[in-house]
């Protein structure tokens, strides 16, 4: 058996948070942040009226999870047959596309809820359906998520970046900013004040605690334990 990929898999709805729906047994959370300098864009758009600044700074708020949802389809497969573990600790099975479940709860606040803190609850159920032959329901390979984590977090921070540079004429950061792990805004000039917007987390939730896979930290913990990281 072997592994079959980049493919494209399909997303379906898990749940309706809206109907009092709660995600099944299983589910693992994507907490997705945004840079905390579209934040505070938002926030002073919003206090001088700039309604075109807020609704770039909303585009490119949605432009991260369709990034992140993009890159889910291309690369997530199902675990279509037992999957086993040579000696060496590679993983041999068949991985196939199919029809994934994922739903988005999207809240503008965390934390302090004084200042717009835009992040994404990507809850993604932990079976698809494989629809060839037999519309069996397999596994979700969260393994190979794992190992995809970087690509999650780039193309969605990329898309931020984008979006709001097409509509604003923004500029950022050339690299990440060792305050956030994101790149920040220098046109407007606005990295100078994260001091005002400290890193928050929203505590809702509908998984227990170890089912949420926090984005940043994880790409953080990932690039922290590279040989590029140590050497520099």
């Amino acid at each position: 058996m072997a592994r079959n990929g980049p493919t494209v898999s399909e997303v379906a709805p898990l749940f309706d948070p809206d109907r009092g729906e709660v995600p099944p047994p299983g589910t693992i959370e994507f907490y997705l942040e945004t840079p905390r300098t579209l934040g505070l864009l938002f926030a002073l758009a919003e206090d001088t009226g700039r309604t075109d600044i807020t609704d770039a700074a909303i585009r490119a708020w949605d432009a991260s999870y369709e990034g992140f949802v993009g890159y889910f389809e291309r690369f997530i497969l199902l675990e279509c047959a037992p999957v086993t573990r040579t000696p060496g600790g590679e993983r041999i099975g068949l991985f196939l596309p199919g029809r994934v479940f994922v739903t988005r709860v999207a809240h503008v606040l965390a934390g302090d809820r004084e200042l717009a803190r835009f992040h994404d609850h990507i809850y993604v159920g932990p079976v698809g359906v494989r629809e060839e032959p037999d519309g069996r329901e397999w596994p979700l390979d969260f393994t190979s998520v794992r190992q995809e984590i970087d690509g999650f977090a780039a193309v969605a921070e990329g898309a931020v970046q984008r979006t709001l540079r097409q509509s604003v004429a923004t500029q950022w950061t050339a690299e990440p900013t060792s305050a956030t792990g994101f790149c920040e805004l220098v046109d407007p000039p606005l990295v100078q004040h994260l001091d005002i917007c400290p890193r928050r987390l929203c505590e809702d939730r509908l998984v227990p605690q170890r089912q949420r896979w926090n984005v940043a930290d994880m790409r953080d913990h990932k690039r922290r334990r590279s040989p590029r990281y140590r050497s520099a």
